[in-house]
């Protein structure tokens, strides 16, 4: 049913007029109905004013009792819509007709004339109470009138209030000013660090603000202002200083203060991270081969970076690591996940030296299943948060079956050059003892850099030999004439006649030749100032070398430093061999356009590899004089400019982590020396 159907019963539900059925259908409907809830509202009041209409007393309205020599007219009671007059008098005299056809006719015209006047009488009654009638629902007319336009007044008023109170609205929020800022993730000393700000009003519009912006630290004293350049209406860039004077463990913060064309001001702060902690963590497993049902066990360790000490987050929440294992094929086939957190037998933690529960470790075990595929597997571990990067260990599963056959190779030399005649003695015997493995058939493949090569030295194809009659066989090849690398195995296959297995050694190949890497202390090759450069030699599978070679200038001459010849010689600790990895350092003055070339001395003979660093005409020098320090001493930094003075900020660095630094004015051609002085207890490069 519509909302018409309803507010048409409004009244008589009022007056409870309705079925119950009706009554409790429109009680229904104007529930869920704002419409017709306020239409019964209306009605409401409509019904109160013919209440108050009903009490009124007209005055000029009297009723008197009829003649009692008149004969009685009996008028039907009249009905809510229907005229009463000219029904109620034809019944009248229908019914009079009926009774004075009855009686003589001079009966008949008397009454004629006595119905006539009654008739006329009720006429004037009718008359009497239409006009009182229309009186009296003239003030209720009017009242609905009068309550229409009202409730229309209230509309537009409303309306007004509503579009006023969103006009303050808005005014209240462009008078308010909200700022976005994107730092950088970390605040690198000595670089440019720009601080982008947009500034928006609380409609997100672009606000045109007076930024202003500065540097505090942990005890909100102003280290230094930050020039601010507008990009574009809204749009700043804050530039923070390069040469902030920060110490470690620093607690720097950005504070950005804006005011608007109203002189209305907000406020940021903004912590700056100078170097957010750093994580890293090794994975071992306790052998590198296993066989189907055994356990792989394994363990990892994290460390913050900087320091080198098991890692600890500043809220004491664990590291939550995740172990997977895949297959040869990439397949994940186990899972395991735990914290950086060793427990006892009992499940209880495992106390350090400073009887707190030892962190960064974390560590578990995998049962190979028994039909598990051979091959190679990958243990791979990483955070759930990403706190560092993953670290993988490879080990291999292998089917091991006990050897039917002892296999042996041996070189008739101990190396071999590009060009060469290899010889490899062979033989096999079956490994119980027995006869021996007589004119059976053998295959021999060479590898060198990756590709195969035949007994002519050509690359493709293998050799084909058969032991003797006491199961040995001389596997002879040439080893090609240009070799890169010199990363080569010789691969041999034996049978018995049942069995099948494969030896494989690696070939002594020695080249003629070496790579060198040179690395200028300050980063640069600055020409007519003292220099050092650091070195390192490597063989072509690299390996640390030993190298003793002459610097030389493009004459062929050699270069001399102090009045002696620059020699360049990797550092040699017979004590220690374990300090002997190839590496050394010289000093010279390069030269304006100079162009430079090593000659090796000893191995003599030797080609060099090497790309000598280019020789700028200006730019900085820096030098560390002691290499090695303890805790307590300071770094001191000896630097020269050339062509300009520069300001320059010196920082010491250890694993990534700021430890020290200081602003130095460098002026052309003049020496300087910079002190600086790490906390204690840090250690490294």
């Amino acid at each position: 049913m519509t909302c018409e159907h309803f507010q048409a019963q409004m009244l008589d539900h009022l007056y409870d007029l309705l079925e119950p059925t009706e009554k409790a259908a429109l009680e229904a409907h104007v529930a869920g109905c704002s419409a017709c809830e306020q239409a019964l509202r209306q009605a409401e009041r409509q019904r109160d004013l013919l209440a108050a209409a009903a009490r009124t007393e007209f005055k000029e309205v009297t009723f008197s009792k009829p003649s009692e020599t008149r004969p009685a007219v009996l008028l039907p009671r009249r009905s809510a819509g229907i005229s009463v007059g000219p029904w109620a008098l034809a019944a009248s005299i229908l019914l009079l007709i009926g009774v004075l056809g009855l009686v003589p006719g001079g009966l008949y015209l008397a009454g004629r004339s006595q119905h006539q006047a009654a008739l006329d009488e009720a006429r004037a009654h009718e008359s009497t109470l239409s006009a009182e009638r229309d009186r009296v629902y003239e003030p209720i007319r009017q009242a609905s009138n009068e309550v229409a336009r009202l409730q229309s007044e209230v509309s537009r008023v409303a309306e007004q209030y509503a579009e006023k109170v969103g006009v303050i609205e808005q005014e209240v929020l462009k008078k308010h000013v909200a700022l976005n800022i994107a730092v950088p993730q970390r605040y690198e000393p000595g670089a440019p660090n720009p601080v982008h700000v947009q500034a928006t009003d609380l409609t997100s519009e672009p606000a045109a603000v007076n930024l202003r912006a500065r540097v505090l630290d942990g005890t909100q004293e102003v280290l230094a202002n930050a020039p601010v350049t507008v990009l574009g209406e809204g749009e700043y860039r804050i530039a923070l200083p390069p040469d902030l004077p920060l110490k470690p463990n620093s607690q720097p913060k950005l504070e950005i203060l804006a005011k608007n064309v109203l002189g209305v001001e907000s406020r940021l702060i903004e912590p700056l991270s100078l170097a957010a902690p750093v994580y890293i963590t090794h994975v071992a497993t306790d052998k590198p081969m296993y066989q189907p049902g055994e356990h792989v066990r394994f363990r990892s360790l994290t460390l913050e970076r900087s320091t080198l000490k098991p890692a600890a987050l500043p809220n004491g929440e664990p590291f939550r690591l995740v172990y997977t294992i895949a297959n040869g094929r990439g397949e994940v086939v186990a899972e395991l996940a735990g914290i950086d957190q060793l427990n006892d037998a009992n499940g209880q933690p495992i106390l350090g030296p400073d009887r707190k529960p030892v962190r960064g470790i974390g560590a578990g075990e995998w049962q190979i299943p028994p039909d598990a595929a051979g091959g190679e597997y990958t243990l791979t571990v990483h955070e759930q948060l990403g706190r560092f990067p993953e670290q993988q260990r490879k080990f291999i599963v292998n089917k091991y079956e006990k050897p039917r056959l002892k296999k042996e190779l041996e070189y008739t030399k101990k190396s071999y050059a590009p060009g060469d005649e290899v010889i490899a003695a062979c033989k096999v015997s079956p490994a119980e003892g027995g006869n021996a493995v007589a004119n059976q058939p053998v295959e021999a493949a060479v590898l060198i850099d990756g590709k195969t090569y035949d007994a002519e030295g050509k690359e493709g194809g293998k050799i084909r030999l058969k032991t003797d009659s006491t199961g040995a066989v001389a596997v002879r090849f040439k080893l090609p004439p240009d070799i890169e690398r010199g990363e080569a195995s010789l691969s041999v296959v034996f049978t018995d006649g049942g069995n099948t297995e494969t030896l494989v050694r690696p070939i002594p190949i020695v080249l003629k030749k070496l790579n060198v890497e040179l690395f200028p202390e300050g980063g640069d090759l600055v020409a007519g100032v003292e220099n050092t450069c650091y070195f390192q030699v490597r063989t072509t599978l690299d390996k640390p070398a030993e190298l003793t070679a002459h610097l030389l200038d493009e004459a062929g001459k050699p270069v001399l430093f102090q009045g002696k010849p620059v020699v360049l010689e990797t550092l040699n600790d017979a004590e220690n061999p374990g300090a002997n990895q190839g590496m050394g350092a010289f000093t010279f003055i390069p030269a304006r356009g100079g162009k430079y070339r090593l000659e090796a001395m000893n191995p003599s003979g030797m080609s060099l590899a090497y790309q000598f660093p280019a020789i700028k005409e200006d730019g900085v020098v820096l030098h560390v004089a002691k290499g090695v320090l303890s805790d307590k001493d300071p770094v001191v930094v000896d630097l020269q400019s050339t062509g300009a003075a520069r300001r320059l900020l010196v920082g010491a660095y250890c694993r990534g982590r700021l430890l020290a630094q200081k602003i130095v004015n460098a002026m052309p051609n003049e020496p300087a020396r910079v002190e600086l002085q790490p906390e204690a207890g840090m250690g490294g490069v």
